[in-house]
Protein backbone atom coordinates (compact mmCIF):
# COMPACT_ATOMS: atom_id res chain seq x y z
CA UNK A 1 0.00 0.00 0.00
CA UNK A 2 1.07 3.49 -0.57
CA UNK A 3 0.63 6.43 1.61
CA UNK A 4 0.59 10.35 0.87
CA UNK A 5 1.02 13.86 2.08
CA UNK A 6 -2.75 15.00 2.38
CA UNK A 7 -2.13 18.21 5.25
CA UNK A 8 1.83 19.34 6.12
CA UNK A 9 2.27 22.22 8.54
CA UNK A 10 5.50 23.85 9.26
CA UNK A 11 6.59 26.08 11.84
CA UNK A 12 9.06 28.76 11.43
CA UNK A 13 10.93 32.02 13.18
CA UNK A 14 9.90 35.91 12.22
CA UNK A 15 12.48 36.37 10.21
CA UNK A 16 10.67 34.49 7.88
CA UNK A 17 7.79 36.97 7.79
CA UNK A 18 9.81 39.18 5.85
CA UNK A 19 10.56 37.08 3.14
CA UNK A 20 6.99 35.73 2.47
CA UNK A 21 6.35 38.13 -0.34
CA UNK A 22 8.64 35.44 -2.33
CA UNK A 23 5.56 33.21 -2.93
CA UNK A 24 2.49 35.71 -2.24
CA UNK A 25 1.06 38.65 -0.31
CA UNK A 26 0.82 38.45 3.61
CA UNK A 27 -2.29 40.71 5.15
CA UNK A 28 -2.43 40.81 8.77
CA UNK A 29 -5.13 40.60 10.63
CA UNK A 30 -3.38 40.83 14.01
CA UNK A 31 -0.48 41.90 15.36
CA UNK A 32 1.49 44.35 18.32
CA UNK A 33 0.34 47.27 15.55
CA UNK A 34 -2.81 45.94 13.68
CA UNK A 35 -6.30 44.62 14.76
CA UNK A 36 -8.14 43.51 11.41
CA UNK A 37 -11.28 42.27 13.37
CA UNK A 38 -13.39 41.56 10.01
CA UNK A 39 -10.38 39.32 8.79
CA UNK A 40 -10.11 37.15 11.60
CA UNK A 41 -13.57 35.18 10.33
CA UNK A 42 -11.17 33.52 7.60
CA UNK A 43 -9.54 31.55 10.91
CA UNK A 44 -13.21 30.64 11.53
CA UNK A 45 -13.16 26.79 11.64
CA UNK A 46 -16.60 26.01 13.37
CA UNK A 47 -19.53 27.56 12.38
CA UNK A 48 -22.70 28.35 14.79
CA UNK A 49 -22.95 31.27 17.11
CA UNK A 50 -22.03 29.80 20.11
CA UNK A 51 -18.89 28.39 18.41
CA UNK A 52 -17.75 31.25 16.33
CA UNK A 53 -17.81 33.43 19.78
CA UNK A 54 -15.91 31.30 21.36
CA UNK A 55 -12.89 31.34 18.50
CA UNK A 56 -13.37 34.88 18.34
CA UNK A 57 -12.22 35.77 21.60
CA UNK A 58 -10.11 32.84 21.88
CA UNK A 59 -8.51 34.23 18.77
CA UNK A 60 -8.67 37.79 20.14
CA UNK A 61 -6.71 36.80 23.57
CA UNK A 62 -4.60 33.53 22.77
CA UNK A 63 -2.68 34.43 19.39
CA UNK A 64 -0.19 37.44 18.80
CA UNK A 65 0.04 37.22 15.32
CA UNK A 66 -2.77 36.38 12.79
CA UNK A 67 -2.28 36.89 8.83
CA UNK A 68 -3.23 35.51 5.52
CA UNK A 69 -0.90 34.50 2.90
CA UNK A 70 -2.26 34.62 -0.30
CA UNK A 71 -0.62 33.30 -3.51
CA UNK A 72 -0.69 33.62 -7.08
CA UNK A 73 -3.17 30.41 -7.24
CA UNK A 74 -5.26 33.09 -5.61
CA UNK A 75 -5.11 30.41 -2.71
CA UNK A 76 -5.24 31.95 0.90
CA UNK A 77 -3.52 30.13 3.84
CA UNK A 78 -3.81 31.01 7.66
CA UNK A 79 -0.26 32.11 9.34
CA UNK A 80 -0.66 32.34 13.43
CA UNK A 81 1.47 32.38 16.38
CA UNK A 82 0.17 31.42 19.29
CA UNK A 83 0.84 33.66 23.16
CA UNK A 84 2.97 31.28 24.25
CA UNK A 85 5.01 30.06 21.30
CA UNK A 86 8.25 31.24 19.92
CA UNK A 87 7.37 30.28 16.00
CA UNK A 88 4.68 30.66 13.76
CA UNK A 89 3.07 27.92 11.80
CA UNK A 90 1.69 28.32 8.54
CA UNK A 91 -0.62 24.70 7.15
CA UNK A 92 -0.82 23.67 4.16
CA UNK A 93 -4.32 21.57 3.87
CA UNK A 94 -6.25 18.98 1.65
CA UNK A 95 -3.42 18.42 -0.63
CA UNK A 96 -4.67 14.47 -1.76
CA UNK A 97 -8.35 15.57 -2.47
CA UNK A 98 -8.44 14.70 -6.33
CA UNK A 99 -9.38 18.41 -7.35
CA UNK A 100 -8.25 21.42 -8.82
CA UNK A 101 -7.74 23.05 -5.89
CA UNK A 102 -4.84 20.22 -4.40
CA UNK A 103 -3.14 20.57 -7.77
CA UNK A 104 -2.88 24.22 -7.14
CA UNK A 105 -1.75 23.81 -3.45
CA UNK A 106 0.77 21.74 -4.20
CA UNK A 107 2.02 24.30 -6.45
CA UNK A 108 2.16 26.34 -3.61
CA UNK A 109 3.91 23.72 -1.24
CA UNK A 110 6.60 23.56 -4.01
CA UNK A 111 7.25 26.90 -4.26
CA UNK A 112 6.87 27.69 -0.84
CA UNK A 113 10.01 24.62 0.11
CA UNK A 114 11.99 26.07 -2.69
CA UNK A 115 12.68 28.93 -1.14
CA UNK A 116 11.95 28.05 2.81
CA UNK A 117 13.05 24.30 3.54
CA UNK A 118 15.95 25.31 4.88
CA UNK A 119 13.94 27.58 7.26
CA UNK A 120 11.05 25.71 8.69
CA UNK A 121 10.52 22.69 10.24
CA UNK A 122 7.52 20.14 10.05
CA UNK A 123 5.34 19.93 12.99
CA UNK A 124 2.31 17.85 11.87
CA UNK A 125 1.88 15.63 8.87
CA UNK A 126 -1.68 14.20 7.54
CA UNK A 127 -0.76 10.76 5.70
CA UNK A 128 -3.94 9.47 4.01
CA UNK A 129 -3.99 5.64 2.81
CA UNK A 130 -6.93 5.56 0.03
CA UNK A 131 -8.68 2.42 -0.71
CA UNK A 132 -11.32 0.74 -2.62
CA UNK A 133 -12.43 -1.53 0.60
CA UNK A 134 -12.98 -0.03 4.00
CA UNK A 135 -10.13 -1.02 6.32
CA UNK A 136 -10.62 -3.57 8.75
CA UNK A 137 -11.06 -1.31 12.03
CA UNK A 138 -11.48 -3.88 14.80
CA UNK A 139 -7.74 -5.47 13.71
CA UNK A 140 -6.38 -1.66 13.40
CA UNK A 141 -7.64 -0.80 17.37
CA UNK A 142 -6.42 -4.26 18.83
CA UNK A 143 -2.86 -3.58 16.63
CA UNK A 144 -2.79 0.22 18.31
CA UNK A 145 -4.49 -0.65 21.26
CA UNK A 146 -6.98 2.11 21.18
CA UNK A 147 -10.71 2.21 21.34
CA UNK A 148 -13.15 2.93 18.50
CA UNK A 149 -15.04 5.71 18.91
CA UNK A 150 -17.89 7.03 15.43
CA UNK A 151 -19.04 10.62 14.93
CA UNK A 152 -21.05 11.33 12.35
CA UNK A 153 -19.59 9.50 9.26
CA UNK A 154 -16.23 9.35 10.52
CA UNK A 155 -14.46 6.96 13.08
CA UNK A 156 -11.75 7.53 15.34
CA UNK A 157 -9.55 5.58 16.72
CA UNK A 158 -8.59 6.63 20.51
CA UNK A 159 -6.35 5.91 23.46
CA UNK A 160 -8.38 5.12 26.74
CA UNK A 161 -6.69 8.61 28.22
CA UNK A 162 -7.19 10.56 25.51
CA UNK A 163 -10.10 12.93 24.98
CA UNK A 164 -10.81 15.31 21.98
CA UNK A 165 -7.06 15.21 20.68
CA UNK A 166 -4.25 13.32 21.13
CA UNK A 167 -1.18 14.98 21.26
CA UNK A 168 1.06 12.92 19.42
CA UNK A 169 -0.64 10.93 16.63
CA UNK A 170 -4.14 10.91 15.86
CA UNK A 171 -5.92 8.09 13.69
CA UNK A 172 -9.14 8.33 11.71
CA UNK A 173 -11.17 6.28 9.17
CA UNK A 174 -14.27 7.12 6.89
CA UNK A 175 -15.44 7.21 3.10
CA UNK A 176 -14.47 9.80 0.64
CA UNK A 177 -17.78 10.02 -1.39
CA UNK A 178 -16.37 12.37 -4.08
CA UNK A 179 -13.92 9.80 -5.38
CA UNK A 180 -15.78 6.66 -3.92
CA UNK A 181 -12.59 5.57 -2.22
CA UNK A 182 -12.08 4.72 1.90
CA UNK A 183 -9.70 6.58 3.48
CA UNK A 184 -7.11 5.84 6.26
CA UNK A 185 -5.77 9.19 8.26
CA UNK A 186 -2.77 9.33 10.56
CA UNK A 187 -1.90 12.94 11.30
CA UNK A 188 1.30 12.88 12.79
CA UNK A 189 2.53 15.59 15.25
CA UNK A 190 5.62 17.58 16.09
CA UNK A 191 7.08 14.41 18.28
CA UNK A 192 7.85 12.31 15.31
CA UNK A 193 9.82 14.90 13.47
CA UNK A 194 12.41 15.21 16.05
CA UNK A 195 13.89 11.71 15.60
CA UNK A 196 17.09 11.28 13.65
CA UNK A 197 14.87 9.47 10.68
CA UNK A 198 11.33 10.66 10.81
CA UNK A 199 10.11 8.45 7.45
CA UNK A 200 11.24 5.14 9.05
CA UNK A 201 9.71 5.99 11.78
CA UNK A 202 5.95 7.00 9.94
CA UNK A 203 6.14 3.88 8.26
CA UNK A 204 6.93 1.83 10.63
CA UNK A 205 3.66 3.24 12.76
CA UNK A 206 1.66 2.79 10.33
CA UNK A 207 2.34 -0.83 9.17
CA UNK A 208 2.23 -1.61 12.94
CA UNK A 209 -1.31 -0.56 12.74
CA UNK A 210 -2.32 -2.17 9.50
CA UNK A 211 -0.01 -5.21 9.49
CA UNK A 212 0.73 -4.48 5.96
CA UNK A 213 3.75 -3.26 3.84
CA UNK A 214 3.32 0.04 3.12
CA UNK A 215 5.02 3.48 0.99
CA UNK A 216 4.97 6.68 1.98
CA UNK A 217 5.38 8.79 -1.15
CA UNK A 218 6.94 11.91 0.00
CA UNK A 219 6.62 13.76 -3.55
CA UNK A 220 7.81 16.89 -1.85
CA UNK A 221 10.63 15.58 -0.01
CA UNK A 222 9.60 16.81 3.32
CA UNK A 223 11.22 14.17 5.02
CA UNK A 224 14.57 14.08 3.30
Amino acid sequence: MQGYTDSVAFEFDSSILAKLDLVGVVTVAKNGLIFNESLLNEFISKRGKKRIDKQLIDLKNLYQYLAILETQTGLRYKIMQHKRAEKINITFQGLKQYSELSQLMEYDLKSFLEHFKEDIQVIRLDVAIDNQKAFNLDSIARNTKRNIFKFRETTYFKTAKEKKVNEHLNIKHYYKINVELYRLEFVFKKRYFEGKNPLQTIERTIQKAIKKRLKFIDSFYLLS
